[in-house]
This record gives C-alpha cells, structure tokens and sequence, in this order.
C-alpha cells in the first residue's frame, strides 16, 4: 500500500508532497472529520493538523482524533496543533487585551472555534488511542502534539 502524507487545514500550511485538506474548500465530499476518500485505514504516513479540531463540537473531538488515527499506517505520526486555553486566558489576565482575547477564544471571522483544551488533555486523547507521544510543546498560544501509531 502507498503510504501518503496528508495536511489538514489552512491552505498556507500546504507543503510539497502532501495531499491537501483544505477545510474552506471541502473537495468532492471529502470531511475533516472523514478522511475515507483520501487515505484507506493504515495508509497515511503522516497527518498534519493544525488549528483544525478546536473547529469541531468538543463531544466530536475524540471522534475525530479517532478517526484520523485509523488512517495512520504502522510507524506514522500525526501531528496535532490546537489552541491553548491556558496561554489564551494569560492574554486577557496579563495583557488585559480583550479583542485579541476574544479573536484568539472564537476565531477568525467565518470560521468560529467550537472547542479550546489543554496540552494535557490533548496529550490524553491521542494516548487514549493507542498513539505513542513522541514530542508536545506549547508555542504562540497553540499547544503541539506530535505521536506515533507503534
């Protein structure tokens, strides 16, 4: 089986020889959510999503995260980028900016986050399922997991 890489998000975030997801421009039925039309179970090398499952209802998360799981092949990473409620409060509690508080916490325009969480929780969930966690870091108010299917 042909192992593929895919990067899951804003368009700017493409990179040479990944298949692009792009959530603004979903292609012929393909889901952020549902992965099933570009890459098989067990066939992604690698999957690249950043700034994507913060979008999604936060019962729907571990769905989600699931569902991409299944499509890494054995050795494939994931890497998982969403926002980090904890640095996001430090903006309004240290700064006392409220606007880049409100537009960090909902989003851009258009685009409305469903779900914040923490480096923790997010580290959990791809525990959770089966994933081993390779590296995490918490960077410009996003918190990173990177993990590996084994």
């Amino acid at each position: 089986m042909v192992k593929i890489r895919l990067s899951i998000g804003e368009p700017s975030m493409a990179l040479p020889g990944y298949v692009e997801v792009d959530p603004a421009r979903p292609t012929e039925g393909v889901s952020l959510a549902d992965l099933s039309r570009v890459a098989e179970e067990g066939e992604a090398a690698e999957i690249l999503a950043v700034d994507v499952l913060d979008f999604f209802h936060p019962e729907h998360r571990n769905v989600v995260l699931s569902h991409w799981a299944s499509r890494l092949g054995k050795g494939g990473a994931i890497v998982v980028g969403t926002l980090e409620m904890i640095e996001v409060a430090r903006l309004l509690v240290v700064g006392g900016d409220h606007e880049a508080f409100r537009q960090s916490l909902f989003g851009p325009p258009g685009r409305r986050r469903m779900s914040v969480g923490t480096l923790p929780e997010l580290k959990r969930a791809l525990t959770s399922l089966g994933l081993n966690i390779a590296k995490s870091y918490t960077r410009n108010n996003f918190s990173y997991v990177e993990a590996t299917r084994g």
